[in-house]
């Protein structure tokens, strides 16, 4: 064959496979009603499910799951939904429960200094532990703190390329370890509510901490006894639901949702850039104002203004409502216990160090962050 031959063919077939590997080109959406369009009918191209799996199957490469966000099968899609909807229903007991747990596993009293961050990612992945494995033994706090490293590490590695190989092995070695007797991967389950539940309970509580003494007051009145109306109810016009709902505005865990529209084609609906928008929230929309939430009526109105942090159209979270916001409170209080009024915060680092105004809503932002009494 011709050398020229042989070399239009070569480059035709290396066109070929980086057209065919070739990232996705992604399109950022920051209208609301484009957003709301395309998470209620996300492409004629694929499924509903088809076109939220295509995105995520970085999280199946980094930690081999196989759930709700990941499927293409509508029904282990209705039946992952039903198990996590029948674990996320807790009886007034249960939550009395879950409030003397989240006291439990809060450090001594002679504590003076809190590394928040791996103190939190420890503390909340402890929690959904035994929050959705009634059977689960407490292992090493060593141990549950690895796993939330790792989790962390193959997260932010999974959005930029392969994770690593020795990561993989070592998560698959601690979950061994957590879970001898577990078939199923039990990171289906933990990973959804893990990773989205210590990102808001960290600047939420950091928010708390520099508040005002009254927004402690009404958290640590709904701790003491977590019910629906402790939750709702207000003390100088700011409750445990509205602190949640503000948190949940000014930092969304889930910054983008993405979903696939073509072959080479998806979308970024951008929903921090929705829960910031001033024509809607006012010019003060970059300040912690818990307040604001008298003047909303419900959630539907909030989703009308483009709030939207568990999801909307074809696929709403299951702990949408009143599970999340209510474990978000209950956790911050919590830590509010343990951490007192008069502690201050330092650094390694000082972009780690709380500033006036919105804080830092990255995934490795505060890492070195510590409270001292």
């Amino acid at each position: 064959m011709h050398p020229l031959v042989v070399l239009a063919v070569l480059i035709l077939t290396l066109l070929y496979l980086h057209r065919r590997h070739r990232k996705p080109t992604t399109t950022l959406i920051c209208t609301l009603d484009e957003a709301r369009s395309l998470l209620a009918n996300p492409s004629t191209a694929f499924t509903p499910l088809q076109s939220r799996a295509l995105p995520n199957q970085r999280l199946v490469t980094a930690f081999g799951i196989n759930n709700s966000f990941t499927t293409t099968s509508l029904q282990h899609h209705k039946s992952f939904l039903h198990t996590a909807s029948h674990l996320l229903k807790l009886s007034p007991s249960q939550w009395a429960s879950m409030a003397q747990l989240a006291q439990s596993l809060l450090p001594s009293k002679h504590t003076r200094t809190l590394h928040l961050i791996p103190f939190l990612r420890t503390y909340v992945l402890t929690i959904i532990l035994h929050l959705f494995f009634p059977a689960y033994m407490p292992a090493d706090e060593a141990v549950v703190g690895r796993l939330a490293q790792l989790i962390h590490a193959l997260w932010v590695q999974s959005k930029t390329g392969a994770p690593s190989l020795a990561s993989r092995q070592e998560l698959s070695e601690v979950m061994r370890t957590l879970f001898p007797d577990v078939a199923e991967n039990p990171l289906n389950l933990l990973l959804p509510a893990y990773e989205t539940l210590w990102r808001v309970v960290l600047r939420l509580f950091i928010e708390v901490h520099r508040g005002p003494a009254e927004w402690r007051e009404v958290l640590n009145l709904y701790l003491q006894r977590p019910s629906t109306e402790r939750f709702r109810s207000s003390r100088d016009g700011v409750s445990p639901m509205f602190l949640v709902r503000e948190a949940l505005r000014l930092y969304p865990p889930t910054k983008r949702v993405y979903r696939a529209v073509g072959e080479k084609a998806w979308v970024a609906i951008d929903l921090e850039a929705l829960q910031m928008d001033s024509k809607v929230w006012g010019e003060d929309v970059a300040i912690f104002r818990p307040e604001r939430w008298r003047f909303v009526a419900s959630e539907r109105q909030a989703g009308e203004m483009g709030w939207m942090p568990f999801g909307e159209g074809c696929f709403v979270c299951p702990a949408k409502g009143m599970f999340a916001p209510r474990l978000i409170a209950l956790l911050v209080a919590a830590v509010g216990r343990v951490v007192p009024a008069e502690a201050m915060p330092t650094a390694e680092r000082k972009e780690d160090l709380p500033e006036k105004g919105r804080l830092d809503n990255e995934r490795d932002g505060y890492v070195t962050l510590k409270y001292c009494w």
